[in-house]
C-alpha cells in the first residue's frame, strides 16, 4: 500500500511539473507576441493554441553551465498539429534557469512565427502559394556575412519544389533549417518539413549560396500558411 501511494505521489508530482512547465512556455509566448495566455493555452484571435512542454534532456557542459532541452507540441483548436512540434534549448547556471532560457528562446524562435501566422500578420515573404512567417535566425559561432538575405535566398531556391515538399495546400506547415558551415566552406545539416527530416529539402538547400566569412551553425524556423 505504501509503495502504491508513493508511486501515485510521484506521478501526481510529475504531472504538476509538466503542467507548470507548459504554463511557463505559454506565458513566455504570450509576452513575446501580445497574445493572451491562460494556463497552458494561448488565445490568438478566434484560435486556441495549447502547448505541452516536456524536458527531454538536462546535462552539465564542460564549463559548468547547465544545458536543458525541452520538446514542445502544439494543439490548435483541439486538434494536435504534429507539423508544429519543435524543441527549445537553454543554457544557464542552473537547471531551472536553463529551462527558463529555453522557454524564452523557444517563444521567439518557434512560438512567435506560429502566433504571427494565426494572427495573419504581415508575413516575411510569400512563396509557392504560401505566406511564410519566419522566426529570428539562431546563430552559434560568429555572425556570418549575408545573413539578412538568407530567407529570401532560401525560398527562391526551394520555391520550384514547394508543391512536392508540401503537397497539402491547407492547414499549418513548418520548415526547419539547421545548417553548419565548416572552415573549408562546406555546408551540412538537418532540414525538416512538417517535423520530418527531408533529404529532398536538404539537397535543394545545399544549392543555396550560404552566408560566408566564418564557421557557424544557423537555425531557422518557418511557418507556412496557404494564401
Amino acid at each position: 500500500m505504501k509503495t502504491a501511494i508513493a508511486f501515485l505521489l510521484v506521478l501526481v508530482s510529475a504531472t504538476v511539473r509538466a503542467d507548470a512547465l507548459s504554463e511557463q512556455f505559454a506565458t513566455k509566448l504570450a509576452n513575446a507576441t501580445g497574445a493572451l495566455a491562460k494556463s497552458d493555452t494561448v488565445n490568438v484571435r478566434d484560435h486556441v493554441l495549447q502547448l505541452a512542454a516536456t524536458v527531454e534532456q538536462v546535462k552539465t557542459a564542460p564549463d559548468g553551465r547547465v544545458v536543458a532541452g525541452v520538446k514542445v507540441t502544439c494543439t490548435l483548436d483541439g486538434k494536435p498539429i504534429d507539423a508544429l512540434t519543435s524543441a527549445g534549448v537553454g543554457i544557464d547556471a542552473s537547471r531551472d534557469a536553463a529551462i527558463a532560457t529555453a522557454a524564452t528562446e523557444w517563444a521567439m524562435q518557434y512560438g512567435k512565427p506560429i502566433v504571427d501566422a494565426l494572427f495573419a500578420r504581415s508575413p516575411a515573404l510569400t512563396s509557392g502559394g504560401f505566406a511564410v512567417y519566419a522566426g529570428p535566425a539562431g546563430i552559434r559561432g560568429d555572425k556570418p556575412d549575408g545573413l539578412g538575405d538568407f530567407n529570401a535566398s532560401f525560398f527562391h531556391t526551394i520555391e520550384p519544389a514547394l508543391a512536392k515538399l508540401i503537397p497539402a495546400k491547407t492547414g499549418v506547415h513548418a520548415i526547419t533549417v539547421l545548417g553548419a558551415r565548416s572552415a573549408d566552406g562546406a555546408i551540412d545539416g538537418e532540414f525538416r518539413v512538417d517535423g520530418e527530416v527531408s533529404d529532398a529539402l536538404k539537397q535543394l538547400a545545399l544549392q543555396l549560396k550560404w552566408p560566408t566569412r566564418t564557421t557557424y551553425m544557423l537555425k531557422q524556423y518557418y511557418v507556412l500558411i496557404a494564401h
